[in-house]
């Protein structure tokens, strides 16, 4: 078992969240403001270099685990730079060739350098997510009852729009869009300005079984009721946007206004650069012209990276947005506007971030229905561990199948009885409770009770009272044998609840390399197999609406988690490093994977794939 297990994982917890971009998938934007296509080479913190080919007014997001180095090769001449991660810089010409700037957008500046390496962050966590396949978006393509072509046609000429604007994304901000459903609505005539109609069609459209719902209305509006709309949604992730149809007449046009408001579905803002998509005023006859790229500035595909990082951690608006991205978004916003400083937009996006729970260093605050609902699901715990200390300890009660309870068997009954409390609440909040639930419940530790981040949460949910007498009745469930492995697998659920999984994980991998200090138990791939056997079982929770029933009838260990003597234990720094080198090391990484992949190999997560 591990030794310190609290004390590390509650320093391990202090750093992923005061310091978040620790662990959390980040990006550079490099843009070419060159007539000329653009040659250079990236190296990333394990040293590996790649080669990369800009063309002429195009862009380009690189994944960004920690600073980036780029060489230039300008005439005669080397460049090197350093580059911050979240930063958006653009290719230019200076009187001794092609050279880099970087855009201000509230961050420490990048240097010119001369031989001289990244920083060495080889101990922090490579950024997990962003050589996965782009992110999907499921798309709904609706007409109004004023559209006058036929279905097949109009529906051929939409889909070849949006997968005309999926390209653009996909280079922007590695997002992909899937037209999955089709349907039409009935727009309402009485109404005369865009923005009621727009509140009309989320009235009437539901973007299901889509992620969002795109409406090309035919119904005209009248212009004098106020300014003039091409397009229009609310803040970022809004599930359904409105675009007229009957202008622009062009496609380019209509397409430029399709790619400019899923840029507001991605968080991006207006733009004082006159070739942005972004650009206020847009049907100025700029995007028929041959010789015109539709795409986005480099600061809003910033944005939008750091946005659509956020959609894959699990983001459906803004509340849900990590800490570390919405200060971040806050940064790039107020620089932003401040170039157009008569438009709303970046103030509008600002106010909506500062409505969540606030810079990192906020504590993590839950909604009285979470604390309700969380407390439920430990009440239930506790009353099932109550139970069971009125079993009998003899083994005579044994044949009769009422002998206490310990060690996995306790785990189970545990789980199963916050997951049958559980079904009993609001489908809008079962899952974080349950996840909270077993999270401090089953866990003894004050990982998450004490950290300065969560403890006020943790005082909403639980007195100290009532924590005391908890841990004197809870036992000594684990899991796999392990009690370590069942904290771990338990903190997991609850911190994915809290903060999406890529930061749970990080929290892991952080915690481990902190094991392999002096006096430290070593770094743990079973640990890291309990963590992401968690992590893995808290994403499936909250994914299917099914699981807790499923949990609450037959929870088995084995099902959801990975025998930890699979996995090497206890690795010294001076072991570790000889085989594994850093946790951005190759090595390293295929090991990841390679749990991973055991764990989706598991019965659950393969019908869960499928």
């Amino acid at each position: 078992m591990k030794i310190r297990f609290s004390l590390f994982l509650w320093f391990c917890l202090s750093s992923i969240l005061l310091f978040a971009q620790i662990g959390r998938a980040s990006v550079v934007v490099l843009a070419n403001r060159t007539n000329i296509e653009v040659r250079f080479t990236i190296k990333g913190i394990d040293g590996k270099a790649k080669d990369y080919i800009l063309e002429a007014g195009a862009l380009v997001p690189i994944p960004a685990p920690a600073v980036l180095k780029i060489d230039i090769l300008t005439g005669d001449k080397q460049r090197h730079y350093q580059l911050d991660r979240d930063t958006a810089h653009f290719f230019t010409m200076s009187t001794d060739g092609v050279d880099l700037q970087q855009i201000g957008l509230g961050e420490r500046r990048h240097d010119e350098t001369k031989e001289k390496d990244p920083k060495d962050l080889s101990s922090l966590p490579a950024a997990p997510g962003k050589d996965a396949l782009p992110l999907t978006i499921r798309i709904k393509i609706l007409v109004d009852d004023e559209e006058p072509a036929v279905q097949k046609t109009w529906e051929g000429r939409l889909r070849k729009r949006v997968e005309a604007a999926s390209d653009i994304l996909e280079r922007s901000c590695r997002v992909k869009l899937k037209v999955t459903a089709v349907d039409t609505w009935q727009s309402d005539n009485n109404l005369m300005t865009f923005r009621e109609l727009l509140r009309d069609f989320e009235k009437k459209v539901n973007p299901d079984p889509a992620d969002l719902a795109i409406g090309f209305m035919s119904q005209r509006c009248d212009e004098q009721q106020g300014p003039r709309h091409l397009g229009g949604t609310r803040f970022a992730f809004h599930p359904q946007i409105l675009i007229r149809e009957y202008m622009p007449r062009t496609e380019p046009e209509r397409l430029e206004v399709l790619v400019h408001e899923l840029g507001h579905y991605f968080g991006a803002v207006h733009s004082a650069e006159r070739d942005s998509v972004m650009r206020p005023s847009l049907g100025d006859g700029k995007s028929p012209a041959k010789a015109f790229r539709i795409g986005f500035d480099p600061a809003n595909a910033l944005v939008m990276n750091l946005m659509v990082e956020a959609r894959a951690e699990g983001a459906r608006r803004a509340t849900s947005i990590a800490p570390a991205a919405r200060e971040r978004l806050s940064q790039i916003y107020s620089e932003m506007g401040k170039t157009l400083p008569q438009d709303d937009s970046a103030a509008n996006y600002i106010k909506a971030l500062k409505g969540t729970a606030g810079p990192a260093t906020d504590q993590v605050k839950g909604s009285s229905a979470i604390v309700e609902g969380t407390r439920t699901v430990m009440a239930a715990i506790v009353k099932a561990a109550e139970s069971n200390r009125r079993r009998p300890v003899s083994p005579t009660a044994k044949a009769k199948g009422t002998i206490r309870l310990s060690g996995d068997e306790l785990t189970e009954y545990y789980v199963r009885a916050a997951a049958l409390a559980a079904k009993g609440l609001p489908k809008e909040q079962a899952a974080s409770a349950f996840l909270l639930g077993i999270g401090l419940a089953i866990d003894d530790s004050t990982i998450i009770s004490q950290n300065p981040l969560t403890r006020e949460l943790c005082r909403q949910i639980e007195s100290q009272e009532e924590r005391d007498y908890r841990i004197e009745i809870l036992g000594n469930p684990t899991m796999d044998g392990r009690r370590d492995s069942c904290q771990h697998f338990v903190v997991s659920c609850a911190l994915t609840a809290m903060f999406g999984s890529k930061l749970a994980e990080s929290a892991g991998i952080l915690k481990e390399q902190l094991d392999m200090r002096p006096g430290g138990s070593g770094f743990s791939f079973a640990d890291l197999a309990a963590d992401f056997s968690g992590v893995e079982f808290a994403s499936l929770v909250k994914e299917s609406d099914g699981t807790l029933a499923k949990v609450a009838e037959s929870f088995a260990i084995k099902d959801y988690m990975v025998p930890m003597k699979d996995w090497e234990d206890d690795l010294p720094r001076s072991r570790f490093t000889k085989d594994y080198g850093s946790v951005a090391d190759d090595r390293f990484l295929r090991k990841k994977e390679e749990i991973y992949k055991k764990i989706h190999a598991l019965p659950v997560h393969q019908k869960r794939a499928k």
